[in-house]
């Protein structure tokens, strides 16, 4: 097959519109249009393919097996295989040469099974005073909002609808974790090998609910990250009771877990890579902090 003239030098594929071709090594593979999930299925792991597209015209696309390229938006978007066998869409959008903005999309629960609603999707962006960190989510609404005032800390936040991030140093097992909560309120802690020293920081945080969808804004201040960091895991809570949902942007693979094992965030063991410089450029150097050991 010919390659189109719109598809980037170096990556002649065959491309296909609206459909994605059966892999070998694939079992079944399908694809639903409008906003739905992108699942493939292999042996023994599991793949779930989660590709949100806004309309039909950018699902004129090709599968090379590490990346998808959209016609409209002229990007390639990479797909990444975790060790356990899930693909994560991670998508670096330049904003300069140096500094530019890294996507995450959470696609699966704690426990490695596909998300059934449009994923959470987490943005970092470059800050001068710190991370910059977006967060677009549908809104559950379940549970009620927090008895907290919007833009201050709430301790016990993770008991409520919340988007989470871990930021980890895998030598010292330092790690900051902000939650966010579409309803304003928020928890910055910082943790060492799972034990909580510090907690509540003030943060700049802002959350706006649109019907059914909510958006917010952090501000992350540089002295709250420990020192090198390159690993990061980041979660969506809600629901209640029997229906609380546990998401992880890298979960813990299905072999792995045991009879009447729960969901736990701080499984430091699988996060993966992540350096504040992919976000800020390699020049960038991480300003000292006093808060950390």
């Amino acid at each position: 097959m010919k390659c189109p003239k719109w598809m980037p030098n170096g990556m002649a594929k065959p491309f296909f519109l609206g459909v994605i071709f059966h892999q070998p090594w694939t079992n079944l593979m399908h694809l639903q249009f409008m906003g739905q999930v992108l699942v493939g299925h292999m042996k023994p792991s599991i793949l779930y393919l989660n590709m949100i597209f806004r309309n039909v015209r950018n699902l004129i696309c090709f599968f090379s097996g590490s990346g998808f390229y959209q016609r409209r938006s002229q990007k390639v978007v990479y797909l990444s295989l975790s060790e356990n066998g899930a693909f994560k869409e991670h998508q670096p959008k330049f904003l300069t040469d140096e500094r530019r903005e890294v996507e995450y999309k959470i696609v699966t629960t704690w426990d490695s099974m596909p998300v059934m609603h449009a994923p959470v999707t987490i943005r970092f962006k470059p800050g001068d005073q710190g991370l910059v960190m977006e967060v677009s989510s549908l809104f559950f609404d379940d549970p009620p909002a927090p008895p907290g005032e919007p833009g201050k800390p709430f301790d016990g936040l993770w008991d409520y609808e919340v988007v989470e991030s871990f930021f980890l140093n895998s030598e010292t097992k330092n790690y900051l974790e902000v939650e966010l909560c579409p309803h304003g309120q928020h928890l910055v802690l910082l943790l060492s090998a799972g034990d909580c020293f510090e907690k509540g920081l003030p943060l700049v945080f802002e959350a706006d609910i649109n019907w059914s969808t909510w958006n917010g804004t952090a501000i992350i201040p540089w002295n709250y990250f420990p020192p090198g960091v390159d690993k990061m895991n980041s979660y969506a809570i809600h629901g209640s009771g029997i229906g609380r949902t546990y998401e992880s942007l890298y979960p813990i693979p299905r072999e792995e877990i045991e009879e009447g094992q729960g969901p736990n965030f701080h499984r430091l063991e699988y996060f993966q890579h992540f350096s504040l410089n992919d976000v800020m450029g390699d020049d960038w150097n991480q300003p000292p902090s006093d808060l950390w050991p």
